[in-house]
C-alpha cells in the first residue's frame, strides 16, 4: 500500500494536493508551511494561489475531503482483489500496517491528524470533517474508554450503568475489550436485554431502556429471576460486591476447648475404665466474615454413620468432615 509520488506530467493542482496530504500526515496542519508544499510539489509558488485562492485553509479543506474519497477508492480496490470479505479486511489492515512500519509511523491519516489538531480552533475545517470533532466527548474531556486486566468487563459495564450518569458503550469483541463512559445523557449501546436490565435494577426504576419495548416493570424482575437463574446469580454477586458484602470464612480448631479440662483420677476413687481412655477433644468453629457466632461441635461420629435426612446443620457438616481428617492425614483415629 506504499504510494508512488505523482509523475511530473500530473497536473499542478493534483501535485499540490498530493504534497499537502503527505506533509499533513507527517507534520500536521500547523507544522506545514506553504513554501514547503510548493517545494514538495515541484510547483511555482504563484500556482498555489492560482488553484487555491483561499490559501492554506482551502488547501486543507480539499485535502480532507479528497482524502476520504481516496481511502474509499483504495479500500474498494483491495476488496475487489480478494476472494472473501475476511481476506479483504485482513489485506486492508496489513497494508496499512506495512505503510506505517515502512515510514517509521510517520505516514498517518491526514484526515484524523488535521481533525484532532483544529477541533477547537478552526470552524471551517471542523465542518470539513463533518463537524464530528467539535461534538466528540473525548475531545471535550467528557468521556473515557477504560479496561482493567483484573476486572471483568461486564462488572465495569454494570458499575457504569447502575450510576446513570451518562452514556455507556460496551465493546467486548474489540482487539482490547473496553467500556466507554461519558457524561452526556443517560443511554447505553448496545442496550441490555429486558431481563438483564430488570436484574440489574431490581426495583424496576431506571432511566435506561431495554433493547426492546418500553421501560422495565416489577413483573419483568419476577420473570427474569424465575427464567434466568444463572444470570440472576451473577448480577446478585455484582450487587454484593458493590455493597461490600463479603463471603463468610469458617475456621475450625482441633484443640481442646478451655472449658473442658482433661479429667484426672482422684485419690479416693480409682480410675475407671472409661476414665483411662483420653477424652476426645471438642472442635470449635468460628466465623471470620461477620457470619454466625462461634459454635462447638461434639466428638465426631464414626465414619459411615448416616446423616439425618430431615436437615443438615453446621455441626453435622463439621462432624462429618472432621471424622475423616485423621485418616486422611495418615494417623489412626481414637475411638471409645
Amino acid at each position: 500500500m506504499v504510494k508512488t509520488p505523482p509523475a511530473a506530467e500530473t497536473p499542478t493542482r493534483d501535485r499540490i494536493l498530493y504534497a499537502t496530504a503527505e506533509l499533513f500526515r507527517r507534520q500536521g496542519y500547523s507544522g506545514t508551511g506553504l513554501k514547503q508544499v510548493v517545494a514538495e510539489a515541484d510547483a511555482p509558488f504563484g500556482s498555489l494561489y492560482h488553484h487555491f485562492p483561499g490559501g492554506k485553509q482551502q488547501l486543507a479543506d480539499e485535502v480532507i475531503r479528497g482524502g476520504g474519497a481516496f481511502f474509499q477508492a483504495l479500500v474498494t480496490a483491495v476488496y475487489d482483489e480478494e476472494a472473501t470479505p475476511g481476506d479483504s479486511v485482513t489485506a486492508v489492515f496489513e497494508g496499512a500496517a506495512e505503510t506505517l512500519t515502512s515510514t517509521d509511523f510517520q505516514d498517518a491519516c491526514p484526515i484524523a491528524t488535521v481533525a484532532l489538531e483544529v477541533a477547537g480552533t478552526n470552524e471551517q475545517l471542523r465542518k470539513s470533517v463533518g463537524g464530528q470533532a467539535s461534538q466528540s466527548q473525548h475531545i471535550t474531556g467528557k468521556a473515557i474508554d477504560i479496561t482493567f486486566p483484573d476486572v471483568p468487563l461486564k462488572r465495569m459495564r454494570y458499575s457504569a450503568l447502575i450510576r446513570e450518569r451518562g452514556g455507556v458503550g460496551y465493546y467486548p469483541t474489540s482487539g482490547i475489550p473496553f467500556v466507554h463512559i461519558d457524561t452526556a445523557r443517560v443511554r447505553a449501546w448496545p442496550r441490555l436485554p429486558r431481563y438483564e436490565l430488570a436484574l440489574l435494577f431490581p426495583d424496576a426504576h431506571t432511566k435506561h431502556m431495554p433493547a426492546t419495548g418500553g421501560p422495565i416493570t416489577p413483573s419483568d424482575v419476577r420473570v427474569a429471576r424465575s427464567k434466568h437463574h444463572d444470570l440472576a446469580v451473577q448480577v446478585a454477586a455484582f450487587h454484593d460486591i458493590r455493597n461490600g458484602v463479603k463471603a463468610t470464612t469458617l475456621v475450625a480448631s482441633a484443640s481442646r476447648t478451655p472449658d473442658e479440662p482433661e479429667a484426672k483420677p482422684t485419690a479416693s476413687a480409682p480410675p475407671s475404665k472409661a476414665a483411662e481412655a483420653p477424652r476426645a477433644p471438642r472442635f470449635a468453629v468460628a466465623s471470620l466474615g461477620g457470619g454466625a457466632a462461634t459454635a462447638t461441635v461434639d466428638t465426631p461420629a464414626p465414619p459411615g454413620t448416616p446423616m439425618p435426612s430431615a436437615s443438615i446443620s453446621l455441626a453435622d457438616v463439621w462432624r462429618r468432615s472432621i471424622a475423616i481428617l485423621p485418616a486422611a492425614a495418615g494417623r489412626p483415629r481414637t475411638t471409645n
